[in-house]
């Protein structure tokens, strides 16, 4: 059975990151110790991000509305009713 779960805060989403796909069980998707990571789609080409390795402080920056270079807010609106992620 399919179940999806909806973040509503940014720090629920890094919280289940870091618990679930830092630690070991992220051992069963990585090869040598390393899990490979990588952003692809237009948003990625768009915010100039292509060559930018997927690490902790990007996808932590992402998650928070952030752009991982310059900082700056990607979404200028903030909603009460917000959606952090999925899973």
């Amino acid at each position: 059975m399919l179940k999806i779960h909806i973040h509503q805060k940014a720090e629920d989403v890094i919280a289940y990151h870091k618990e679930h796909l830092q630690g070991a069980i992220s051992s069963y998707y990585s090869q040598d110790g390393q899990a490979k990571t990588m952003m692809f789609g237009n948003i990625i080409e768009k915010l100039e991000l292509k060559d930018v390795p997927l690490n902790t402080e990007t996808f932590e920056a992402l998650i928070k509305g952030n752009h991982p270079i310059t900082g700056k807010k990607l979404n200028p609106r903030e909603k009460d009713n917000a959606r952090a992620g999925f899973e």
